[in-house]
C-alpha cells in the first residue's frame, strides 16, 4: 500500500512538473524575437510603447526632452541619439518613449495623460532619461547629458540597469 501512495505520489509530482515546464515554455514562445531589420522610432504614446516592450520582451527608454529651448537636450540628441551606433543598440534592445517639452502646455498635457510614469520617474530637469521594464516600472535613472558620458557610457548604464531588472 505504501509502494503505491509513493508510486501515486511521484507520478503526480512529474505530472505537476511537466505541466509547469509546458506553460514556461509557452510563455517564453509568446515573446516574438526582435528582427534583424526592426527599426526602433520615439513614440510618445505610452500604451504603444508598453505593447511593443511586452511584445519583443525589451526595456523602455523614457526621455524626457525639450529640444526647442534646453541646450543640453540639443546636444544630447546631436551626439548620442541621432548616432549610428546608439540606433544600432536601440533597433535591437530598447523601446523608445518621448516626453517632448518644446511646448511646455502639450508636454503638461502628456504628464497628465501619463501620471502613473510621471510619479515613477520624476522630471528632475531636462534632458532626463530613464529606463523601464515593459509593465513601466522604473529601473533606474539612465543620465541627464554629460558631456564626459560617450555613447558606449549611456549603453554601458543601459546594459547595467537591464540587469537589475526583476522577473516580470
Amino acid at each position: 500500500m505504501k509502494k503505491l501512495i509513493i508510486a501515486l505520489t511521484v507520478c503526480v509530482g512529474v505530472s505537476v512538473f511537466a505541466q509547469d515546464s509546458q506553460v514556461q515554455l509557452k510563455d517564453k514562445k509568446e515573446k516574438e524575437v526582435v528582427s534583424a531589420d526592426r527599426v526602433a522610432t520615439w513614440t510618445a504614446d505610452v500604451q504603444k510603447a508598453k505593447a511593443e516592450a511586452t511584445k519583443y520582451d525589451l526595456p523602455i527608454l523614457l526621455l524626457y526632452t525639450a529640444p526647442s529651448w534646453c541646450g543640453y537636450c540639443k546636444k544630447l540628441d546631436d551626439q548620442v541619439l541621432t548616432q549610428d551606433e546608439f540606433k544600432a543598440y536601440a533597433n535591437k534592445n530598447l523601446v523608445l518613449l518621448i516626453a517632448d517639452y518644446s511646448d511646455r502646455a502639450e508636454g503638461a498635457k502628456w504628464g497628465e495623460k501619463n501620471k502613473a510614469i510621471i510619479e515613477a520617474c520624476a522630471i528632475g530637469g531636462f534632458p532626463h532619461m530613464y529606463l523601464l521594464t515593459p509593465a513601466g516600472k522604473n529601473l533606474g535613472s539612465v543620465q541627464y547629458y554629460e558631456p564626459k558620458w560617450s555613447i558606449k557610457d549611456y549603453l554601458n548604464k543601459m546594459e547595467e540597469l537591464k540587469k537589475s531588472a526583476p522577473a516580470e
